[in-house]
């Protein structure tokens, strides 16, 4: 169950990478999630049985699907705006679906995403099949912001079985906001799909001319974008960078205004599929997020698998969880963070030098680049990569819902 789209964010693609492993486990399961009206999608070949899909922008519902980032990769409103009105509206309507899935469905377990809204109503109305939860991040960082909603959430998610977090830094969070046992919080991590993101052949690498760089998410100042375009205008090396992702609301508007303005080569990709992403990293050099928080960067474990060079923010997720061997390995250049205001929000006198930071790590990054020894670097520390497949996670929660101790 997830209370938004079940792909174009992290955990979207988090929450179909964990069906499609599972799937091939032997796993029968049913999927409930959100779409604004308009959209659809057909989680068939994933192996998902039966779907349940609450439809928002109707009658019933006459507004967008609440986003669990103040930015979305589509129309959405905060849940900081919403009305006591407008959640008592989410809220019925969640209900209707969730417990029409669990009658309908009956199913032996139950996974969530997101330690928010509609997981707490989840463990509030399932009290006989077991809930597990997936922690991404986002939800914190609503937590940290301050919320009406906060008490009946801390309250309900207590009530879960199990809860998996990115990290254990994102344990002790849980841990400390919520006030979950540590017992039952797991770190996990995330995943890529190996399938898809794997080392160009040689010859399509010996083929590249001109240097790319990749940035990928939501065009937000929260992702630094702004700050991505700055260093890129002081440049002197000759790169192509390219935007993948959507601007939204008026927020987007100005981050778009900006790329406008930008006088150097510059590519608007948009939204793109995981098989178009997939081969635009096989065909790029250097991935870029300088993002100012995450709770656990998919898509730079995706780049890294593609066999790209890296420059990102130094948040203690990603940093983790890639390890000391692929840390060390040159491969990857952290930005330290400048001084943040909010939780995703810097203090305006240390982006000068936040910026210059990632200047030059991309220019550090482009003096590095030898593309026949970066591939047998890549070649060489592949099976750490792939430790980080989602087939892994999949195995993990197998053996969790398979287990006496949590089946009890």
């Amino acid at each position: 169950m997830i209370s938004q789209y079940p792909e174009r964010t992290g955990s979207g693609v988090y929450f179909r990478s964990v069906i499609k492993e599972l799937s091939k486990l032997n796993y029968i399961q049913s999927a409930l999630y959100a779409v604004n009206s308009g959209d659809k999608f057909d989680l068939g070949g994933i192996g998902v049985e039966r779907e349940y899909v609450l439809e928002f922008g109707t009658d019933e519902i006459p507004f967008n699907i609440p986003g669990m980032s103040d930015t979305m990769p589509y129309k959405s409103v905060k849940y900081c705006d919403m009305t006591e009105d407008m959640m008592e509206v989410w809220k019925q309507s969640f209900k209707e679906k969730i417990l029409e899935s669990v009658e309908d469905y009956k199913p032996d377990v139950v996974v969530t995403h997101h330690l928010w809204a509609m997981t707490g109503l989840v463990a509030e109305l399932i009290k006989d099949i077991p809930v597990i939860a997936f922690c991404h991040g986002t939800d914190i960082r609503q937590l940290k912001k301050g919320c009406k909603y906060r008490d009946y959430i801390v309250k309900n998610c207590r009530k879960l079985d199990w809860v998996y977090a990115l990290s254990s830094e994102q344990k002790q969070d849980i841990s400390e906001l919520y006030g979950i046992d540590r017992e039952k919080i797991e770190v996990i991590g995330g995943g890529f799909d190996s399938e898809k993101f794997h080392l160009a052949n040689l010859e399509s690498t010996l083929k590249k001319d001109r240097v790319k760089a990749v940035y990928v998410g939501k065009l937000s100042y929260s992702k630094g974008v702004s700050s991505l375009l700055k260093a890129y205008e002081k440049l002197e090396d000759d790169l192509e960078l390219i935007l993948v992702g959507n601007a939204e609301g008026e927020e987007g508007e100005r981050v778009m205004a900006e790329i406008r303005k930008c006088e150097k080569k510059l590519t608007l990709k948009g939204q793109v599929s995981q098989d178009e992403l997939a081969d635009l990293f096989r065909d790029s050099d250097l991935f870029v997020l300088p993002s100012f928080y995450e709770g656990l960067s998919l898509v730079t474990v995706e780049a890294l698998a593609s066999g790209l060079r890296v420059v990102v923010s130094r948040l203690n997720g990603i940093h983790e969880y890639l390890g000391e061997a692929l840390n060390d390995s040159g491969l990857i250049e952290y930005v330290q963070l400048p001084k943040l205001k909010n939780v995703d929000e810097p203090v305006e006198d240390g982006l000068e030098e936040f910026e210059e930071g990632i200047r030059m790590a991309i220019e550090r990054q482009i003096s590095r680049l030898d593309r026949i020894k970066d591939r047998e670097k890549f070649t060489e520390l592949y099976p750490l990569i792939l430790e980080k497949a989602w087939n892994g996670i999949a195995r993990k929660l197998d053996k969790k819902m398979k287990s006496l101790e949590f089946r009890q």
